[in-house]
């Protein structure tokens, strides 16, 4: 019995030991904790008299407010303007024209502010914009495949269904692609050429961009005879929807946009009918309420073109919106 006791005592300590061996190598190891370099939007060097704590960059969203501000506290401290240099990079690559570049773009901006009468002072800046209006910034799928017709509107919401980020801003692209100084369209593309930028109107879009397509004429599911809008929704079962909610903006697409979201999801088929036989630019709007309105919506008559109508009636929708009080139109 003793043997078997200190054979048991032997075992224990031995095992007792090792765990303290090893609990000592755990706590005992040690590991450089690697911590990355914290990131500053704004470094400076030298400049003597320039506060570049004042400058809170991220409450800029746009380049040329920032620059502005840099350059208003380099002049309150005493410098020429004259008398510096900017390097601009986006993404990393150089921007030749430096501030007469289009600064407008999505990217991560790098600005190197240098004074040529001192080669000690130096500023940078970092700086991300993602509100760009060029058109290949926010135009990211331009191949709209098949499409049943090349009339603008057509390619217009088969573009914005393409790209459903532009869905808010569907009014100011439609505006641009109505006037037709700003598209050329043919049997296979829609070139869009919304002009230059323009650093003061920087809400505008602009560039140019080409869209691919390939018309494949009517739909087979389009309806062989007219048909009254209000009864097309109601095709499939479609629990119709005419009241859209509250709506944040009041702008005519906008509005049809929502009455074919909330009506034809999954009847995509008709969108070419429904925007090309709504009056959509002939909406009319009237206060029912407080915040409450009615929209009404007349379909085109046949205008004997070559693009047969299948609308008839009118839509009459009501919204609440929280916004300017709408003046009846």
């Amino acid at each position: 019995m003793k043997k078997i006791l200190m054979f048991l005592t032997t075992i224990s300590m031995t095992t007792s030991t090792s765990f303290s061996v090893l609990s000592c190598k755990t706590t005992t190891e040690y590991k450089e904790i690697i911590r990355p370099e914290p990131v500053y939007l704004i470094k400076q060097y030298g400049f003597k008299g320039f506060d570049s704590k004042k400058i809170d960059v991220k409450k800029y969203v746009y380049t040329y407010d920032l620059i502005d501000e840099l350059n208003k506290y380099l002049q309150l401290a005493g410098y020429n303007l004259n008398n510096l240099s900017w390097d601009i990079t986006r993404n990393k690559m150089i921007l030749e024209k430096g501030l007469e570049d289009n600064l407008l773009r999505n990217g991560n901006y790098f600005f190197v502010i240098k004074n040529k009468l001192n080669e000690n002072d130096k500023i940078e800046v970092k700086q991300k914009i993602s509100n760009s209006k060029y058109l290949k910034d926010v135009i990211l799928k331009t191949n709209l495949k098949d499409i049943e017709d090349n009339r603008v509107k057509t390619v217009l919401m088969k573009m914005i269904f393409n790209n459903l980020n532009l869905i808010s801003r569907i009014d100011d692209i439609a505006k641009e692609m109505l006037n037709s100084e700003n598209i050329t369209i043919t049997d296979k593309n829609a070139i869009l050429n919304f002009k230059d930028f323009d650093k003061k109107n920087r809400d505008k879009f602009y560039g140019q961009i080409t869209l691919d397509f390939n018309v494949t004429g009517p739909n087979p599911n389009w309806p062989s005879e007219k048909i009254d809008i209000n009864n097309l929704a109601k095709e499939g079962g479609t629990n119709v929807k005419n009241d859209l909610g509250i709506l944040k903006t009041v702008n005519p697409f906008q509005i049809f946009s929502q009455y074919v979201t909330l009506n034809f999801s999954n009847k995509l088929q008709y969108l070419t009918i429904l925007v090309n036989d709504i009056d959509i630019e002939g909406i009319k709007i009237n206060k029912i309420d407080k915040n409450y309105y009615k929209a009404v919506f007349e379909t085109l008559k046949d205008t004997g073109s070559k693009y047969k109508n299948y609308l008839t009636g009118k839509l009459e929708l009501t919204f609440n919106y929280f916004g300017n009080e709408i003046i009846s139109r």
